[in-house]
């Protein structure tokens, strides 16, 4: 195994990163500026909520103090479908 860059740091999940990374990701696929400013600002109240039940999680590299890399998951409760009828997965609580 190779060893991490010395300036190398992984952490959780940043709000502020998420609500940046995403509000950047559709503005760039074309999307209105004024109506993402609406959407962020709606956005990280919900992901701190959902980062706070565990419903939300990630993790960030950094190296010297500069985001390289990230992922974002939402935990998603399914109801029963054709697919798995009954069989119904809890939410995070």
């Amino acid at each position: 195994m190779t060893k991490p860059h010395p300036a190398y740091v992984e952490r959780d999940i940043h709000v502020a990163l998420v609500c940046d990374h995403r509000e950047r990701m559709f503005l760039e696929a074309g999307h209105d500026p004024g109506t993402l400013r609406t959407m962020t600002a709606h956005f990280g109240p919900w992901l701190r909520e959902q980062i706070e039940r565990g419903g939300y999680f990630g993790r960030v590299v950094e190296i010297g103090g500069e985001a390289v890399a990230s992922i974002g998951l939402m935990a998603i409760a399914w109801p029963p479908h054709p697919m798995h009828p009954s069989r119904v997965t809890e939410s995070p609580r």
